[in-house]
C-alpha cells in the first residue's frame, strides 16, 4: 500500500467516526427527550462513571491508550449532555 492509500483510509475511518459520533447525539437528544417527559436530571454522575469504566475496560481489551478512550468518551458525554440541556 502507498502512503497516499494508507491517507485515504485514515479519512474514511475519521468519516465513519463521524458518522458514529452523529448518531451517538441523535440517541442523546432522545434520552433527553426522555428524560423530560419522565422528569429525569439531565446528569447522572453513577451513569457517566459506569460509561467510562466500560470504555476503559474495552480500551484495554483493544489495545488501545486508555487515556484516550477516556477522553473521547468523557468529551461525547460533555456534548451529550449540552445537547440534553437544549431541550429543556
Amino acid at each position: 500500500m502507498s502512503l497516499e492509500e494508507f491517507r485515504d483510509e485514515i479519512r474514511d475511518t475519521d468519516l465513519k467516526i463521524l458518522d458514529l459520533i452523529k448518531k451517538r447525539l441523535d440517541i442523546a437528544k432522545k434520552i433527553g427527550l426522555y428524560k423530560k417527559k419522565h422528569q429525569y436530571p439531565v446528569k447522572n454522575v453513577k451513569v457517566e462513571e459506569k460509561v467510562i469504566e466500560h470504555a476503559k475496560n474495552h480500551a484495554l481489551s483493544l489495545g488501545i491508550p486508555t487515556e484516550l478512550a477516556v477522553n473521547v468518551i468523557k468529551l461525547l458525554i460533555e456534548f451529550s449532555v449540552k445537547i440534553q440541556l437544549q431541550n429543556l
